[in-house]
């Protein structure tokens, strides 16, 4: 579980924080919300179903511009709860909602509040897949 959040974390943070790194904003986003959502379907399987439903209703309301920086300040606690205000996943998260570069505005998309719900999405997504075929190979 250790080698999972220290990889994480070193994608996250050269991807955020290195400066020969040129990569644009979303996909820097996509990319930590991405190891987030792997985390915890790594770390709470049992959890990982909720999640990615309310992450899914949380990006159809950011696409449709109706969510505040309030809002999504509550969905990131709720996250915590749900896994047991784990240490690893909050240091997953700060990395996460720090490479949140648009200022919220009322009434307009944040791009790249979008791009980390994105990511997690596709992180359950993807370990629940890698999952299914360890499971098939035995």
């Amino acid at each position: 579980m250790k080698k999972i959040l220290v990889v994480s974390l070193i994608v996250v943070f050269m991807l955020v924080g290195c400066a020969w790194f040129q990569a644009n904003q979303g996909n820097i986003c996509l990319t930590a919300g991405t190891a987030v959502g792997m985390f915890v379907a790594e770390k709470y399987p049992a959890q990982a179903p909720l999640i990615l439903q309310t992450a899914q209703g949380v990006l159809a309301d950011l696409q449709a511009a109706k969510i505040t920086g309030a809002d999504f300040s509550v969905y990131i606690n709720d996250l915590l709860a749900q896994c047991n205000m784990d240490a690893d996943l909050k240091l997953l998260i700060v990395a996460a909602v720090d490479s949140i570069s648009v200022t919220w505005t009322t009434g307009q998309v944040n791009t790249d509040a979008e791009s980390v719900v994105q990511g997690v999405i596709n992180g359950l997504q993807t370990a629940k897949i890698i999952k299914a075929n360890k499971a098939l190979r035995g």
